[in-house]
């Protein structure tokens, strides 16, 4: 009986969290199983899903991933061989993955400041746009991120032990065998318990437990690489860093795509690699974070470049501001300067001006090091850890800046809990009345509520985007939308027609279907040779193109790596049965492919005959009759 009115209290105390997790779980759960019914921004899922499918087949040094890990495919493929359904399959574990950090979230500032911060920390978690739209995609990037979201409650405990240090040290283990990026994190944690105030004995005690549990967990995916690929890093770990880079060049960038490692990569061209490092140290990263000019951001506030900022910087603020003496601030003074000297002289102000506000920063953090509470130094420590060595890669969507949420979501909530009223008081020159803070409260709840408003209509217009295919054009046009009868999910049953008609083809099954993107894999049962239609020369022919003839090595390296099924070892030579040609606004195509987009057009080969062209999007399938001219 004692038991259970423990079990009652508990809920009572926590009525708020836990009322707000489990609204955000049916929510996400009705949006991800109504209104979002095909592959399609999520693509990637199914991608990651049927290259685990090709490895538990036996085919893995067929197989390689270049961004990501083969733990995660392979896990999703294993309980696939169950449910035999991988796209509700990994909703659900999306579903079950965010609900799980949105409750945790709450624990993890519970922790370290009050209930207040931590509700709104929670909340500014729940209405982040690309969450809130990652939350029903069936992507593998939300359950690593669950893993470090309970591996951080368990080190931000007032009080953890040595349990709580295996069990962290582990699930990070695995959330690092899932997306390398986690990776970063261990490191944020190391350096932490290094800084945690015990006994030398115990804290190398915890290290040890930590890295080694941490380390047996990693030791899975190197003992899989070197047997696979007789190297513990895998195979081609430079690849990815020359795909993404912004600066390149025609030789460095092929040379790097057939090279062995990221030495020869680095090598190769030092200067280059600085030049890509800093631009996505101090602008990239920043922009994915701050929205400098990417639309698909995780800025608190996203919909309004640089404004996301102001909470940040805010909170860091008042979480330094002891450190906000005269001397310090001449301090910062001086290393502003220096940091606007060296931007004019060896920089790009245009690309590197955030090192204004991040040095500075970074510089007031390490005077006020002492006086930051013990166990908020793991989410401080977070961006430091992840942004200096995830900058050797240009990252491109906000999904991969997930890591960063806890550490933006807590800030904003200190802002808005703890600095705005501050500030506020301050300026009133006045002491806290029930009249007065009534008023502010009244005044910052409102702004918070408009904040969480234009992010869900933001979350709307990128989830509307993505499933129907047509962008974004202005604010009354979408306003309009809410009312008119448009598919909703235009792209996605589109490309399920054509995938209809595919797998009607007789023989399908054991021929090939050329296209530009992974979206038709989940609706035909062919194998799929992926292209970018700008390989080989500008100056070649449609059907010199599509035998890959005139390819460059790293062209056809890439296509083989990405295609299904995988061929590294290049021994298919595919000859595509059926070429889809689909717009997309950012593809630079060679001009001979582009007579394609249009099924009518007289200099389209006879040997191309189209046997579907959507009337809704911009989408084509041609059947490709070999032996005709």
């Amino acid at each position: 009986m004692q038991k259970n009115n423990l079990i009652i209290d508990s809920i009572k105390l926590q009525k708020f969290p836990i009322l707000i997790t489990v609204s955000f779980f049916l929510i996400s759960s009705y949006v991800a199983f109504v209104h979002h019914n095909y592959w399609v921004y999520d693509i990637d899922g199914k991608f990651y899903l049927d290259k685990g499918i090709e490895i538990l087949n036996g085919d893995g040094k067929n197989v390689i991933l270049i961004n990501a890990p083969v733990v995660g495919p392979i896990i999703y493929a294993f309980l696939d061989s169950f449910f035999n359904d991988g796209f509700n399959l990994m909703k659900i574990i999306a579903i079950l993955s965010s609900t799980g950090i949105i409750y945790f979230s709450y624990f993890i500032m519970k922790n370290i400041f009050d209930k207040k911060i931590a509700i709104i920390s929670q909340l500014f978690f729940i209405f982040n746009p690309y969450f809130l739209y990652f939350s029903i995609q069936a992507e593998n990037e939300l359950l690593p991120f669950f893993l470090m979201i309970v591996s951080l409650y368990l080190l931000t405990k007032p009080k953890f032990g040595f349990q709580d240090v295996l069990l962290s040290g582990a699930l990070l283990g695995i959330a690092s065998i899932i997306r390398y990026q986690f990776i970063t994190v261990f490191l944020s944690f190391v350096i932490f318990l290094l800084l945690h105030k015990i006994d030398v004995k115990k804290k190398i005690c915890q290290i040890a437990i930590f890295s080694g549990i941490f380390l047996v967990f990693m030791s899975i995916l190197f003992i899989y690489n070197y047997q696979t690929y007789e190297s513990i890093l895998g195979e081609h770990n430079a690849y990815y860093i020359s795909q993404s880079a912004r600066f390149v060049t025609t030789e460095s960038f092929q040379g790097t795509a057939i090279s062995e490692g990221l030495s020869e990569f680095v090598g190769s061209d030092l200067k280059l690699f600085i030049q890509n490092y800093f631009y996505n140290l101090l602008y990239n990263n920043p922009s994915w974070l701050f929205n400098f000019n990417n639309i698909g951001n995780i800025s608190v506030i996203p919909p309004i470049p640089y404004l996301g900022l102001i909470p940040i910087l805010g909170g860091l603020l008042y979480i330094f501001k002891e450190s906000i003496t005269k001397k310090n601030l001449k301090i910062l003074a001086c290393i502003t300067i220096i940091t606007l000297i060296g931007i004019l002289f060896i920089g790009d102000i245009s690309l590197h001006f955030s090192a204004l506000f991040i040095i500075p920063i970074i510089s007031l953090g390490i005077l006020h090091f002492r006086n930051i509470k013990e166990n908020f130094l793991p989410i401080l420590l977070i961006p430091i850890c992840f942004i200096l060595p995830m900058s050797v890669i240009r990252l491109f969507s906000g999904e991969q800046f997930f890591i960063m949420l806890i550490w933006t979501a807590s800030l904003s909530a200190i802002f808005w809990v703890k600095m705005i009223p501050a500030i506020y008081f301050k300026i009133k020159k006045v002491t806290s009345t029930k009249k007065s803070s009534r008023g502010l409260k009244i005044i910052t709840i409102a702004i918070i509520a408009i904040i969480f408003a234009s992010d869900l209509g933001y979350s709307f217009v990128l989830l509307r985007s993505n499933s129907s295919g047509i962008p974004f054009e202005s604010i009354n046009e979408e306003f309009l939308n809410l009312f008119n009868n448009n598919d909703f999910e235009l792209l996605g049953s589109e490309i399920k027609h054509a995938g209809i008609i595919l797998s009607n083809e007789p023989g399908i099954e054991n021929k090939y279907v050329m296209t530009s993107n992974y979206l038709i894999a989940p609706y035909v049962n062919s194998n799929i040779v992926i292209a970018t239609y700008n390989e080989g020369s500008p100056d070649d022919t449609i059907e010199n193109f599509v035998t890959r003839e005139t390819w460059s090595n790293w062209e056809i390296r890439w296509s083989n790596i990405n295609s299904r099924p995988s061929d590294i070892t290049d021994q298919n030579h595919p000859i595509p049965d059926y070429f889809i040609w689909m717009s997309h606004a950012t593809a630079i195509r060679h001009g001979f492919i582009e007579v394609l987009s249009d099924s009518k057009n007289p200099n389209i080969p006879s040997n191309f005959e189209p046997i579907f062209v959507s009337d809704k999007i911009d989408l084509i399938v041609y059947k490709i009759h070999k032996g005709l001219e």
